[in-house]
């Protein structure tokens, strides 16, 4: 290209499709280097779109190969979303079953205004609609309102369970609709359910957030309260 002729907006897009490609060297890629190292500099936005354009290229000419089935898995794993249990959990379901024994998995601790309370997930699969998980409440436990995004089925098990102006016994069974709202859920004596919840209205990583944290805490307070130890 004649640099007599050539316009600063032609010589831009050269230089960002060369870029792209890597096919700069010596005083031109030291060029490109300078201009991207400039946040107003429009040479970064060119390279920007060839580098997108390059990438789109790239994806249309290259066979689609789909990911193993496990892949997602061990991302999650891998970012802290899922653990080892887990993934071994992900393993049964894939091979069509999948068993929670009564000594296994974890109980979550819940933020509650009065009492304790904790959930033991035992079906979250991020492609089903629903969460199913057994809930245990405290003696005087009395849990927060919220509202209902999607449908939520309570099956109480042992104990008792007010729900507005009903008192759940053991074999009792009560369904929300999604738009409702729980004003009052309060147990006397304590209880444990099985609760069946729409995806959108459990907030799982903040569960599992908030039990880590709990669990840290509790750590902490252990070390700190430890009796020294007697020389």
């Amino acid at each position: 290209m004649n640099d007599e002729t050539t316009t600063l907006a032609e010589r831009r897009a050269e230089l960002a499709a060369l870029h792209a490609l890597g096919a700069l060297d010596g005083g031109s890629l030291q060029q490109v280097a300078h201009c991207l190292g400039c946040p107003m500099g429009e040479l970064a936005h060119a390279v920007e779109e060839f580098d997108v354009l390059l990438a789109a290229m790239s994806q249309a000419l290259l066979p689609q190969i789909a990911p193993p089935p496990d892949a997602k898995a061990e991302i999650d794993r891998m970012l802290g979303f899922l653990d080892d249990a887990d993934v071994e959990e992900k393993a049964e379901e894939e091979s069509g079953f999948a068993y929670v024994m009564n000594d296994e998995g974890e109980w979550r601790p819940l933020p509650v205004l009065k009492g304790g309370a904790r959930v033991k997930e035992l079906s979250r699969d991020p492609d089903s609609a629903f969460t199913v998980m057994l809930l245990e409440l405290d003696p005087g436990t009395r849990f927060p309102s919220h509202s209902h995004h999607g449908v939520e089925e309570t099956f109480l098990i042992s104990g008792d369970l007010r729900i507005e102006d009903r008192v759940l016994k053991p074999g009792d069974y009560a369904r929300a609709l999604p738009g409702t709202r729980h004003h009052a859920l309060y147990s006397e004596t304590g209880c444990r359910a099985l609760v069946v919840t729409a995806a959108e209205n459990y907030p799982g990583r903040t569960i599992r957030a908030y039990g880590a944290l709990h669990k840290a805490l509790s750590q902490a307070k252990s070390l700190f309260t430890k009796e020294p130890n007697q020389n």
